[in-house]
């Protein structure tokens, strides 16, 4: 009983595995330019039929005066920008004692 316990649990975990997505599943091709008024956007199209845009600024960063106050429309960009994957912001260590 225990062997083909053991070897049901095997068949669910290759047919799990064999449901993945593949690379060629998670190919991206460009995708088109989106403009938002006060900046375009360049994302990506997934596999799926799906145009994917990533870090758009959605607002003034909140410094100085901005700081705990309503958000800000975002200063315009000339350039095209990077949406294709998440922006990287510097991690802050923060020491409690």
């Amino acid at each position: 009983m225990t062997r083909y316990l053991g070897m049901i649990v095997l068949v669910g975990v290759a047919s799990r595995i064999a449901a993945l997505p593949t690379s060629d599943d998670l190919k991206r091709t460009v995708a088109p330019i989106i403009n938002l008024g006060y900046a375009k956007y360049q994302g990506v199209s997934l596999a799926a039929g799906v145009d994917q845009y990533l870090g758009i600024r959605y607002a003034a960063p909140p410094l100085g005066d901005l700081r705990w106050r309503a958000p800000q429309d975002p200063q315009p960009q000339v350039d095209v920008q990077d949406a294709s994957r998440v922006c990287n912001q510097k991690r802050v260590k923060i020491s409690y004692r």
